[in-house]
């Protein structure tokens, strides 16, 4: 018996805001970066890529109360999300 897969790649829009040191998590279909360095300040941003929608695109979500960079994420059990 063999197995065949076949796997599609397709290019997706580039994040909004072009950074480094992010943190980034997913929940259910959905990927998250945050915060992160833009080459002059640390962030507060959170951008989210809902990969469920037929053209996914990135959308900012409410932002962090302070500004995070080098920073980790987890979710616990598909539910939250906690940078730290």
């Amino acid at each position: 018996m063999s197995i065949i897969s076949i796997v599609c790649l397709r290019q997706l829009q580039r994040i909004p805001v072009k950074r480094r040191y992010v943190a980034s998590a997913s929940i259910k279909n959905r990927v998250y970066v945050i915060g992160g360095y833009n080459g002059t300040a640390r962030l507060s941003a959170v951008d989210c890529l809902d990969l469920s929608d037929s053209e996914p695109h990135w959308q900012q979500v409410a932002p962090m109360h302070h500004r995070r960079g080098l920073a980790g994420a987890c979710t616990y059990q598909g539910l939250s999300l906690s940078p730290f």
